[in-house]
């Protein structure tokens, strides 16, 4: 994978913990999706995380994945960034770090990750402040 901070990035994040940031997610979306990934990011509009103390929605850059998952998955958003989770553990290799290294490194990054639930559609991503 081939990632350009360009100028939405710039001053916002490390480009190698934004990189493996994507490979993670990117990764994990791909190997459990159903059907077609879309990625998608917004400046200052429907974050779905509360935002810090005197901070506005532009002041945030929202990256997210989203996709479709299978009909019987008993995924649970809560527990997706947890040490370890898989959803099935008969059924995949997985060992269940990728997203928790997602999370840390976008924490690391002074950012926040969220994981919302739709029916059979999945959203992950994250947030990061912008370099205002």
């Amino acid at each position: 994978m081939r990632l350009s901070p360009g100028a939405i990035c710039k001053g916002l994040a490390e480009e190698e913990l934004l990189r493996r940031v994507m490979q993670n997610l990117l990764k994990n979306c791909l190997q459990y999706s159903v059907g077609e990934v879309v990625v998608s990011t917004t400046q200052g509009t429907d974050l779905p995380v509360r935002l810090p103390h005197n901070r506005t929605p532009e002041d945030f850059i929202c990256i997210c994945v989203q996709n479709p998952i299978a009909g019987d998955s008993k995924l649970d958003p809560y527990k997706i960034f947890q040490r370890f989770y898989v959803e099935r553990k008969e059924r995949n290799q997985s060992t269940g770090l990728g997203l928790s290294i997602v999370k840390l490194l976008v924490e690391k990054m002074q950012g926040e990750v969220f994981a919302i639930r739709d029916e059979n559609l999945l959203r992950i991503g994250f947030y990061l402040r912008t370099g205002l």
